[in-house]
Parts: C-alpha cells; structure tokens; sequence
C-alpha cells in the first residue's frame, strides 16, 4: 500500500496507465504543457518562493530580452542566423562578421593559416 500520493495526484493531475510505453507517458504528462505551467507558477508563487517558466528553444528566441540583447544574428552571406557571444565588451556585443569558409574552399581571409 502506498503511504502518500506522487506530486502530480496530490494537485489533482491524473496518472497514466503504469503499463503505457515511454512515449505515451510524456504524451500523457506533457499533453498541455502551458495548464501544467500555470499551475505550479501559481501554486509556487502562493507559497512566495521564486519561480518562472522553463522555455524550450523556440520560447526562449521569441523572448524580448533575446531581441533586446542581439544574442540572434544574421550570418552575412548566409539564409540563417546563429548564436553570438554571451557578452558584451564596453556595452556593444560581438558581431558575426562572417560565415565559416566552406568546406574546401581557399581558407585565406578566414584567419587560417596552412601549415
């Protein structure tokens, strides 16, 4: 017999069949991830302790602060964007002034050196 209800049943989430396969599992638990969301942000945020959501990939792009700080950048040249660095010198972050030279190509211009 059990003696206390897993966290999910306490709050009222239901339990997936125990003999489900793993992928029906995270189908079952993450079905609406933004309700599951909500609830522990409030549930956690009654109780005064800090918390906030965590994003998949796509959330955190689309933050504004991401936009704000031009972490994203254009590849010049290039139909994508990448990752800049994580830091600013004298408040002005690093551009991407270039894309990688491609593969085979004349590596001159590109700060490499044959040997």
């Amino acid at each position: 017999m059990r003696g206390n209800r897993g966290v999910g049943e306490a709050h009222g989430f239901a339990q997936p069949d125990r003999g489900c396969s793993s992928q029906a599992r995270v189908e079952f638990e993450c079905g609406d991830l933004g309700h599951f969301r909500r609830h522990w942000i409030a549930l956690l945020e009654a109780q005064g302790a800090p918390c906030s959501p965590i994003h998949d990939l796509a959330e955190a792009i689309a933050q504004p602060q991401v936009d704000a700080l031009g972490i994203i950048q254009q590849v010049p040249g290039e139909a994508f964007t990448l990752t800049g660095l994580p830091l600013s010198i004298d408040g002005v972050r690093p551009r991407i002034t270039a894309a990688a030279p491609a593969l085979g190509s004349d590596p001159r211009g590109h700060g490499i050196e044959r040997g």
